[in-house]
């Protein structure tokens, strides 16, 4: 018989109360705004860009931090 693999993709992820409430309040409109107003990352030369500040390349990308905890 085979031997169950202990990452299973398909099962749900399971998330305190807390931990679901901070997903749909916080970060889920910070990733649909970042959707709609960043730049196409399929563009992007990652390995061109390795050396470059995080900073810069998100205002460039404009690509805003994501929120703290």
């Amino acid at each position: 018989q085979p031997v169950g693999h202990p990452y299973n993709p398909s099962r749900p992820l399971r998330l305190t109360p807390a931990e679901q409430l901070a997903v749909f309040s916080k970060y889920m409109p910070w990733a649909r705004t970042c959707g709609r107003n960043a730049t196409l990352l399929l563009n992007v030369y990652y390995e061109k860009r390795l050396d470059d500040n995080l900073d810069d390349l998100r205002a460039e990308m404009n690509i805003t931090p994501p929120p703290t905890s």
